[in-house]
């Protein structure tokens, strides 16, 4: 283990404690400011700026699959979900469903009791969680490839956000579930061992140690190019973590008092600003509220890198994303994404939802009428110009 530990070592050494908000100079690098504090109301822009291909994919509704959504993956193939009933995956040209993976729930060898967030598939395997243990599963025939033991340190809680740095590492993010659990990020390989613990931003504590407090999105990671993207919610800055795994400030969001304290969580005001999907594409960066899907949103801001301007969204305005000027439909807001700069993005609508504003269009899309207000959701996926 030590001669495949060692080459990593030498590489992450030089992270230090660069995962807080302390500014790290680069010289080649010059960090993008996006004045979101500032930023006006605008309408949300054409979706041909966005996307030049759109799809419709109703997920399968049947009595193993019906239940709450609230994750999906896109593939080549497939599109894999986290959802109350357990791993559905369907196929992803037109839905169908094709199995279960894992048994949700179960203490048996095949059994897991809850998902990575976010939903963690590579190479068409998916990871999911039992107590310490991380279990591999093969997406293409549901079969268990190999169980990894996480260790933990005395009176750590649960490891919240995952996300794969290549085929043999991983960044972890704790979150503060009790108010006494310090944050910090770890890289690990898939064999659980710990090659790198370090300091995040956040230190809160609180006062109130009879329940359990929990903010959703306390670090968000996303992919662009060959990168990895994070920032915490307490944070101005998005940092990008390159393939040579240095730590490089990119944006700043610049929120003003619309910034969280990063040190106290007594007095959580109305207008503090997080958010819960950031995705970029090679015109935009899309950064909105946090949501289990696209129609949960209730704001957004988009940084337009040709005109280097930033506009804010008012979903509750303008209804739901960039508008449709492809085919009319229905207005599209992204909310995951895979590739490089020539990207599938995707949102994850209701039935409910997508019925609703697609009322006086079900000549036009004939899949519209076999869909029923409680059927599963509907993925929508994008393909950037």
């Amino acid at each position: 283990m030590k001669k495949h530990i060692l080459p990593y070592i030498a590489i992450i050494m030089i992270l230090g404690s660069l995962f807080s908000c302390a500014y790290f100079n680069d010289s080649d690098n010059k960090v993008i400011q996006l004045a979101c504090d500032t930023t006006n109301e605008h309408p949300a822009p054409l979706l041909s700026t966005l996307i030049s291909k759109i799809e419709y994919i109703p997920l399968e509704t049947n009595d193993t699959t019906l239940g709450d959504y609230w994750d999906a993956v896109v593939t080549d193939k497939y599109i894999v979900t986290a959802t109350s009933t357990g791993c559905h995956v369907f196929l992803r040209k037109n839905g169908a469903f094709i199995r279960t993976i894992g048994m949700k729930g179960d203490q048996g060898a095949l059994g897991y009791s809850s998902f990575t967030s976010p939903l963690y598939v590579i190479n068409n395997r998916v990871l999911l969680k039992r107590n310490k243990e991380l279990i591999l599963f093969s997406v293409e025939d549901g079969t268990l490839l190999r169980k990894i033991t996480m260790e933990e340190e005395e009176e750590r809680h649960t490891y919240d956000d995952m996300i794969p740095l290549n085929d043999t590492t991983m960044i972890i993010y704790s979150h503060n579930q009790t108010g006494e659990n310090e944050y910090n990020l770890q890289i690990r390989t898939f064999s659980g061992e710990v090659l790198k613990t370090v300091p995040a931003s956040n230190r809160f504590e609180r006062i109130d140690k009879t329940a359990r407090v929990s903010f959703n999105n306390e670090c968000v990671f996303y992919n662009y190019g060959s990168n990895i993207y994070m920032r915490e919610f307490t944070c101005d800055t998005i940092y990008k973590i390159d393939a040579s795994m240095n730590l490089i400030p990119y944006y700043s969001l610049e929120l003003g008092d619309k910034l969280p304290p990063a040190n106290s969580r007594e007095e959580w005001k109305s207008y503090y600003l997080r958010f819960g999907k950031i995705i970029e594409t090679k015109r935009y960066l899309i950064l909105s509220e946090t949501g289990v899907t696209s129609s949960d949103a209730r704001f957004g801001f988009i940084y337009d890198k040709v005109s280097g301007e930033t506009k804010y969204l008012n979903h509750i305005k303008d209804g739901i994303g960039f508008t449709n000027d492809l085919d009319g439909f229905i207005n599209f807001w992204p909310i995951k994404s895979r590739g490089n700069e020539t990207q599938e993005i995707w949102q994850m609508i209701q039935a409910e939802d997508l019925l609703q504003q697609a009322s006086s269009k079900q000549t036009e899309y004939p899949f519209l009428e076999s869909i029923h207000e409680e059927d599963n959701p509907i993925i929508i996926i994008g393909t950037t110009i």
